[in-house]
């Protein structure tokens, strides 16, 4: 999680994203705390036990990383090479 937090917030800083002004995702963003660890940032709620949710900003990484994320090269798949087996009943 640690790089995705990273590369969101060089994105924000950057100005690379914007922002609908959504109040669910201003609240989540303002809920999260930052913390270093040793790959690199993290958000994180004040304490465990806290109501203060930010489950929309670990969304909004979670979907900047795999929108940003380089598309794997295509594998053909099984179906493809030896069409669907089924057995007969």
């Amino acid at each position: 999680m640690a790089p995705a937090a990273d590369a969101f917030r060089a994105a924000v800083v950057a100005c690379e994203l914007t922002h609908d002004g959504s109040a669910a995702m201003a609240r989540a963003v303002a809920n999260a705390r930052l913390r270093e660890t040793r790959w690199g940032i993290a958000i994180r709620k004040d304490h465990p036990a806290s109501p203060r949710k930010i489950d929309v900003a670990i969304a909004a990484i979670l979907a900047h990383e795999r929108a940003t994320a380089p598309r794997p090269a295509r594998v053909e798949s099984i179906y493809e090479r030896r069409g669907i087996l089924t057995l007969a009943g």
